[in-house]
């Protein structure tokens, strides 16, 4: 299972029992299945974006890279790789990612693939 998959369902539209509805729920599907670099480099940039103030910082990094990793990587070096990784796409030095930064730092990606799920 994927470590993020919570994190996944939670940037789309709840009802107000914090439930996702059918309707996001197929938005989600259908971004994920067949939606552009755009929509998807969009919804990692949201993923990244933990506290939801609409820029990554290295405690939003470093809380979706524990999730991902878990207990596999200690406290510090986690916290180094969130600083350096937010450093280097960080063109004005305010130690966070906008969304603009972001969709710099994932040019060279393969987002569309690796943001995609099969629906058969």
């Amino acid at each position: 299972m994927n470590p993020l998959h919570t994190r996944i369902l939670s940037i789309f539209e709840k009802n107000k029992d914090e439930r996702v509805d059918f309707r996001s729920f197929v938005s989600c599907l259908d971004v994920l299945s067949k939606g552009t670099k755009e929509e998807k480099i969009s919804v990692a940039f949201r993923i990244y974006d933990f506290d939801g103030d609409g820029y990554i910082s290295i405690n939003d990094f470093l809380a979706v890279l524990k999730m991902m990793v878990g207990k596999h990587l200690q406290d510090e070096p986690a916290s180094h790789v969130a600083e350096k990784t937010i450093h280097q796409y960080d063109k004005d030095n305010d130690e966070k990612l906008s969304e603009t930064e972001f969709e710099d730092a994932m040019e060279g990606t393969d987002i569309e693939n690796q943001l995609t799920i099969t629906v058969s």
